[in-house]
């Protein structure tokens, strides 16, 4: 089971739905538990956007061109930018943990205002995570579901072509 989900052509069709997965719990958290996101909350979105439109780039370029190696290339790439998002999880987890400082500590969160479309959206405090289940933050849980991506991605990149065709 695993083993097709790691083959050359499915890789991208999963990393697809979990960047998916992923945007869509961000914004349900956002919108039906009211935790707003920090700016660097928001960075840590852009890596699954990219995974989305780098898969699907691959996806059609694959299908033009079948004798290309391009779903391993995109596989490699994916594993990049996932190891980006893990990184940008980690360094928000460093914030939040008070080992690094940022100004983004300074924006107001007030849960509570009224938007408007006047108004501008309300964004929560880097330093100060919305949501901790047993010490976790979801920067964490963030962090360590793109370093699982990360992996998957590279160990997909790294099979033989023969096996996955």
């Amino acid at each position: 089971m695993i083993s097709k989900l790691l083959s050359h052509r499915t890789w991208p069709f999963v990393a697809i739905l979990v960047s998916i997965f992923m945007l869509a719990s961000a914004h349900a958290f956002e919108i039906f538990g009211k935790m707003y996101p920090c700016d660097l909350c928001l960075k840590q979105r852009e890596p699954y956007w990219a995974a989305i439109a780098i898969s699907i780039a691959g996806l059609i370029l694959a299908r033009n061109k079948p004798h290309w190696p391009v779903l391993k290339i995109v596989s490699a790439i994916l594993g990049v930018v996932f190891l980006y998002g893990a990184g940008y999880g980690l360094y928000h987890s460093a914030v939040e943990m008070g080992l690094i400082s940022t100004g983004c500590s300074s924006a107001g969160f007030d849960p509570t205002h009224f938007q408007s479309l006047d108004q501008p959206m309300v964004v929560g405090k880097c330093d100060e995570p919305p949501l901790v289940i047993f010490g976790v933050t979801m920067a964490n849980m963030n962090a360590f579901a793109s370093l699982c991506f990360m992996v998957c991605s590279f160990i997909t990149a790294t099979k033989s072509t023969k096996s996955t065709a």
